[in-house]
């Protein structure tokens, strides 16, 4: 944001004021080089250029209504006393929130007044012929812009919308959270509000309106402000973890893990003063505004490999992300020398570690079974449900419907109703197929003996049956393993920074009596 205000200023400088070309190169080149090695040195570049990318351009940016909207919905507070909510799209209360306070509401209103106002003129002089004023007046007209997005809207209504061919919106997606946009010019506003009042009246009287201002600001957004208080006061009790055995486990074993690597998970408010305070050496518990999506990709991989393989580390403790993937865990592991800790309502996995289990937690854990699918009914399979019919090696669809497959294997684990007949599994499903990539080809392994081999080309939507026989049924539970040979990553086919190995995305399941 600062290079852009830099740049543009410079660049107005360079058209209205005749600055000298040479040194207008000679200084970008000076700035350039020190800036590149600051990030160099704070490791900005060790994550690849596309991973700075989004797909959030248009989307978290500024609404017209965010500077009159004192209520954050995203964090539940409201930063006034007097001015009352407004209903705003969800992503423009995240990043577009942009409350003025009641305070440099009315006095941008009275300088805004006073600017236009033919008894002051003379006084105004200075700031009406002020080219540096002038030119970043521009500058914030851009950065608004800028911040509106290709989608201007008034509160939930869609003002105007301009589509953007999907080269320059990648481009754009770089600041995809377009609304901080607007910060500079906040800031902008505010100080030439407070130059303007100072400009109009004698100084005492000036500092008299301007405190009122103030007075008002203070009174109006305290009720935002008292929220803040607590950040000088310990973190809440609640997201200290309290049970004895993390310290335990942490102070024995210097490595922690996630059962679902990702860049911000949610699990690194609870366990961030247990990793410092114990001292871990590695953990894939991090919460990252950008982070190597493909690497991440492959870490969840090699991860779910060997949970298959039964390769546990010796000296990790694995922390059990959701109730499919314990499912899929006990599945793979309850007959081995691998503890279960159920304490402050997470579940963790450790190795050489059944015999530390209390017998709460071996009740807990006996009663944990996979998700019953009943015979002749339809279920929607959907990411955000942690208790579904999903094991490891599926993802998320964009907070819509269905599950991806990601990754070479993925696992369906269910249990059924007693049966005496053969069953019949029928897959509602979209194949991820490209120019470079036309058609899915995968193996389906039923309990793990080889079922048979399927191709799928069909992008619009796809149903495809898995014969299931009754002796292969073993207590009720049926787990179907998907071996895909051609995933691929929609960054592979330069579609979106998405690194994903895709292979189909599964929307329904159904299971019937052949």
């Amino acid at each position: 944001m600062i290079v852009a205000v830099y740049a543009l200023l410079r660049l107005f400088n360079l058209r209205f004021k005749k600055e000298n070309f040479y040194k207008l190169i000679k200084d970008f080149l000076i700035i350039s080089t020190l800036l590149f090695i600051t990030l160099y040195l704070a490791g900005y570049f060790e994550i690849r250029s596309v991973d700075s990318l989004s797909a959030n351009f248009g989307k978290y940016k500024l609404n017209l209504l965010s500077i009159f909207d004192p209520v954050n919905s995203a964090a539940k507070i409201s930063w006034s006393w007097f001015l009352p909510d407004i209903k705003l799209p969800k992503e423009a209360e995240i990043e577009g929130f942009s409350y003025f306070g009641l305070g440099q509401l009315l006095m941008f209103l009275f300088a805004l007044v006073l600017f236009f106002n033919k008894n002051f003129n003379k006084n105004l002089i200075s700031i009406k012929d002020n080219k540096e004023i002038k030119f970043f007046f521009l500058v914030s007209f851009i950065f608004t812009l800028w911040a509106l997005s290709n989608k201007i809207s008034l509160g939930t209504i869609t003002l105007l919308e301009i589509p953007l061919n999907k080269y320059i919106l990648g481009a754009f997606s770089i600041f995809a959270t377009s609304a901080r946009m607007f910060w500079i010019v906040n800031y902008f506003l505010l100080i030439l509000s407070i130059i303007i009042i100072y400009k109009c009246f004698e100084g005492r009287k000036s500092l008299l309106i301007i405190g009122i201002f103030l007075t008002i600001q203070l009174a109006d957004t305290s009720a935002g402000l008292k929220n803040y208080i607590r950040s000088f006061t310990p973190l809440k009790e609640t997201i200290i973890l309290k049970d004895s055995i993390w310290g335990d486990l942490f102070g024995k074993y210097k490595v922690v893990k996630t059962t679902f690597p990702i860049s911000w998970s949610k699990l690194f408010t609870r366990f961030a003063y247990l990793t410092e305070h114990h001292k871990i050496k590695k953990t894939n518990i991090v919460s990252f505004a950008r982070v190597n999506r493909q690497a991440v990709a492959k870490a969840r991989y090699n991860l779910y490999d060997n949970f298959r393989k039964k390769n546990l580390a010796s000296d990790t403790v694995y922390i059990v992300d959701n109730l499919n993937h314990l499912r899929h865990l006990k599945y793979l592991f309850e007959n081995e020398n691998v503890g279960f800790f159920y304490r402050d309502g997470i579940w963790s996995m450790v190795m050489n570690e059944k015999a530390r289990m209390n017998d709460n937690e071996k009740i807990i854990f006996s009663e944990i079974k996979t998700k019953l699918l009943k015979i002749n009914s339809e279920k929607n399979i959907n990411f955000n449900e942690k208790d579904n019919y999903y094991g490891f090696g599926w993802s998320h669809n964009m907070g819509k419907p269905g599950v991806w497959s990601e990754g070479y294997n993925s696992t369906l684990l269910f249990r059924v109703d007693k049966t005496d007949d053969d069953l019949k599994l029928e897959i509602y499903c979209n194949p991820y197929t490209t120019k470079k990539n036309n058609t899915l080809e995968f193996d389906i392994y039923v309990n793990n003996s080889f079922n048979k081999s399927m191709k799928l080309n069909n992008k619009q939507g796809e149903k495809f049956e898995i014969l299931i026989e009754k002796d292969s049924i073993k207590n009720n539970e049926i787990k179907i393993d998907f071996e895909f040979k051609n995933p691929i990553a929609p960054f592979e086919v330069l579609e979106s920074p998405d690194s994903r190995k895709l292979g189909m995305l599964i929307k329904k399941i159904k299971i019937s009596p052949v």
